[in-house]
């Protein structure tokens, strides 16, 4: 709490076989978070994950740019591949959802990767979505 990681990607998520617990690494992009609402003008993270914002304005809210990052990521992980290769594909919003993805799971996926970053769920809402208490 308190730091924006800024390069949540899967290459930076371990998993513990252990204890089942994923384990985020290299904090190399990090930076102090003092509100959610912190503005960042410098991008560190890997070009497919950057949010439509910064894309556009070269500006961005660490939050609401996470939970960007946390859509891409999910994305990855539930299909194999990140929705966008380009900044075009990313502002343009080419986003295509596998037709064998739970309604739920769409919902969370299109909610996180909302062009405005106004509209998209906090990390608390994150947590209470149905997705994920299923």
């Amino acid at each position: 709490k308190g730091v924006v990681h800024r390069d949540i990607k899967s290459e930076n998520i371990l998993v513990d076989l252990d204890t089942d617990s994923l384990v985020l690494i290299d904090f190399g992009a990090s930076a102090i978070c003092k509100s959610a609402v912190s503005n960042y003008s410098d991008f560190h993270g890997t070009k497919q994950y950057k949010s439509p914002e910064y894309i556009l304005k070269k500006r961005y809210r660490g939050v609401s740019s996470t939970v960007w990052t946390l859509g891409v990521l999910l994305y990855d992980m539930v299909c194999g591949n990140l929705p966008f290769e380009s900044e075009e594909d990313i502002t343009g919003h080419k986003l295509t959802l596998k037709s064998y993805l739970s309604p739920e799971l769409k919902n969370l996926i299109q909610r996180c990767l909302t062009q405005n970053p106004d509209r998209r769920p906090s990390l608390e809402a994150i947590l209470e979505h149905p997705w994920l208490k299923n």
